[in-house]
């Protein structure tokens, strides 16, 4: 936050560019209609003609490994919707490589939808059947050849085996969408390159994983991938658990530490939090997590809220823990972080079960690409400089 004079001049030379609410919502492509897919990703009738060879030969799959742990757990959450829309639509076996973090949901997830599995690595037999397709719907972290960081056994065999998939066009890389073709001129060769062209209102990474989805065949509307979600409680389960904290605050995020590894970028300066917390009805029971990618960070955040006048209970766990826990929030705060796209999960799961959870999100644009990351149909507080005025902004846009 800047000091007294710099706030000062930066309140009367620019109104803190950036700053607003804004929500993404979910809109998928139409195979038809691929204007918007070309305007971000280098689609090309050679790179079309590619992916309708290996529709064919993934039709001809029994089974299927989705890479979606090579990145973080944000982008591991968004493509395991695909991926348990992907078991439902088609009957295939769905061997859902993900986030470590994310296999508490392991168990209740196959239980309810037998054909997918939740797992770390995947074993090295599942790539050696030729009835098995491998692919992402998302790019970044690596690639499908990277076979040591995603699956077990023998490095080599692993390898061969892959190899061999590819020579049958049974894999498939968000890459081969998006990577530049030799000799082509195209203007727009990486993945996460900034968008440079406004794309309206919803989140391109959706966007590109229907595109993937929709190219295989495997029929994908908005609705459902709204009603997927990787935390599946029962209805007993929600139902046992009050909903007793007015708020709970997600501060932090795991990537982008500062100098002193203290906190994430992400997250806000503390004193940002003090003008917030003081301005927090003080009826109201707030609960922060205490995450432990910088626990002493979450732990002053938790003493700023204390000694404002809040009634503050600190929260713990380990995801599936934590997902349960947030089932007691009546609105939930988060940082751009992978545990606010959890939470996120949380208010689907929730809503199925005939409960309402609010989330709302808070989205530094300064350091992610909101279009890319921001949490879709969820109303987030997007900034690029954090002042007083934004700090009360904050504040208002959380009571709300």
């Amino acid at each position: 936050m800047t000091d007294k004079d710099n706030h000062q001049e930066r309140e009367t030379s620019q109104e803190h560019a950036g700053n607003g609410i804004k929500q993404l919502d979910i809109v998928l492509p139409h195979i038809d209609s691929q204007q918007e897919l070309q305007a971000i990703y280098n689609l090309s009738p050679k790179k079309e003609a590619v992916y309708k060879t290996k529709a064919e030969q993934f039709s001809k799959c029994s089974s299927v490994i989705i890479l979606t742990g090579m990145w973080g757990m944000g982008d591991s959450l968004i493509s395991t919707r695909f991926a348990i829309n992907m078991a439902r639509q088609t009957g295939k076996r769905v061997i859902c490589q993900v986030h470590p973090t994310l296999l508490a949901f392991a168990e209740a997830l196959t239980k309810e939808i037998p054909n997918i599995q939740l797992v770390q690595t995947v074993d090295g037999e599942h790539i050696a059947n030729r009835d098995t397709f491998v692919m992402r719907f998302l790019g970044g972290g690596g690639h499908i050849q990277d076979v040591d960081r995603w699956a077990s056994g023998d490095a080599t065999t692993n390898t061969l085996a892959l190899a061999e998939k590819i020579a049958l066009n049974r894999t498939l890389d968000l890459e081969e969408l998006t990577v530049k073709e030799v000799g082509a001129d195209e203007t727009f060769p990486e993945p996460f390159a900034p968008v440079n062209k406004s794309m309206g209102t919803f989140n391109t990474s959706y966007y590109q994983a229907g595109y993937v989805s929709q190219t295989l065949g495997v029929p994908v509307t908005t609705a459902d991938i709204r009603d997927c979600s990787i935390f599946v409680p029962t209805q007993e389960e929600v139902s046992e658990i009050a909903q007793d904290l007015e708020y709970v605050i997600l501060p932090d995020a795991k990537e982008y530490p500062d100098e002193h590894d203290f906190r994430s970028y992400k997250s806000f300066d503390l004193r940002v939090w003090e003008i917030v917390f003081q301005q927090l009805p003080k009826d109201k029971k707030v609960g922060i997590v205490l995450g432990v990618s910088h626990p002493d960070y979450c732990q002053a955040v938790v003493s700023l809220a204390e000694r404002s006048g809040c009634t503050v209970e600190v929260l713990r766990g380990d995801l599936g823990e934590l997902a349960l826990t947030l089932l007691r929030a009546k609105k939930i705060v988060g940082m751009d972080s992978g545990t606010t796209h959890l939470a996120k999960e949380v208010q689907t799961a929730a809503g199925k079960a005939g409960r309402t959870i609010a989330l709302k999100a808070l989205f530094n644009t300064a350091i992610s690409h909101f279009e890319q990351y921001g949490i879709v149909e969820v109303e987030s507080f997007t900034y690029q400089e954090e002042t007083k005025k934004m700090a009360v902004q904050v504040a208002d846009f959380i009571i709300s």
